[in-house]
Formats: C-alpha cells, sequence, structure tokens
C-alpha cells in the first residue's frame, strides 16, 4: 500500500531514474535524490491530483516514527560456543 502512496505516476507525470545499482553485478538498488530525477510532467491522464498526492505525503512524514540507530552489542563477535564454534 505505501508503495502506491508514495508512487507519483498517479498524478500524470513521467518519472524516470528514481534508483539506480551500484554496479552492474550488485543487484543493490539506491533512490536518487528528487533533484536528479527527470520528470515528465502530463504524459498520461492522472489518477489523483497533484494537491491530493501532496497531501498525503505530507501525512506520510509526519507519522514517521524516529528510531534509534541499533547498536553494536559489546560482546558481538567475542564470546563463541565451544561445541559449535557460533557467536553468542
Amino acid at each position: 500500500m505505501k508503495k502506491i502512496l508514495t508512487n507519483p505516476h498517479y498524478t500524470g507525470d513521467l518519472v524516470l531514474c528514481r534508483e539506480t545499482t551500484l554496479s552492474v553485478t550488485n543487484k543493490v538498488r539506491t533512490e536518487v535524490a528528487k533533484d536528479a530525477q527527470v520528470i515528465i510532467p502530463n504524459t498520461h491522464a492522472p489518477v489523483v491530483s497533484h494537491e491530493d498526492f501532496e497531501a498525503v505525503q505530507r501525512h506520510m512524514e509526519s507519522r514517521k516514527k524516529k528510531r534509534p540507530k541499533y547498536k553494536k552489542h559489546l560482546f558481538t563477535n567475542v564470546a563463541y560456543c565451544a561445541d559449535c564454534g557460533q557467536s553468542l
């Protein structure tokens, strides 16, 4: 559902270059900044207006929760099981 609500194609604009890969062999994709994306306005009939789309984006942004960054535990990869060798 979130993918649909954040997809700008529903406003009638064609948005190109939203993601890129780091290399040809790596399939990990990274998001491109908004100012570097190619936007061609009014390429097809819009499903929602630009005002409604922007209102949804503002609402979703206001509901985001800031979570603390994951911290590595003090004993990570320090203590190992004597039987199987897995880290504890």
